[in-house]
C-alpha cells in the first residue's frame, strides 16, 4: 500500500514538471535553441505527457486495488 502511494505521489510530480516544462519551454529555449529544437522539446513534452497519463491510471488502479475495490470486467 505504502509503495503504492509512493508511486502515485511520483508520477503526479512528473506530470507536474512535464506540464512546466510545456509552459516554459518556448519561452525559456527560444533564445539558446534553434525553432526546430523548441518545437523537438515539445514534442517530447507532449510524447511524455501522454505516457505519463496511462501510468497515472495504472498506479491509481493498483492502489485502488489494495484498498479493497473492486473492479468488474466488462465486455
Amino acid at each position: 500500500m505504502v509503495l503504492a502511494r509512493f508511486a502515485v505521489l511520483h508520477v503526479e510530480g512528473s506530470q507536474a514538471a512535464v506540464k512546466r516544462g510545456l509552459s516554459e519551454a518556448r519561452a525559456e529555449l527560444r533564445d539558446v535553441a534553434t525553432l526546430d529544437v523548441v518545437d523537438a522539446a515539445v514534442e517530447t513534452w507532449l510524447a511524455e505527457d501522454a505516457r505519463l497519463s496511462g501510468v497515472r491510471r495504472a498506479v491509481g488502479l493498483v492502489e485502488e486495488a489494495l484498498r479493497g475495490r473492486r473492479y468488474v470486467a466488462r465486455l
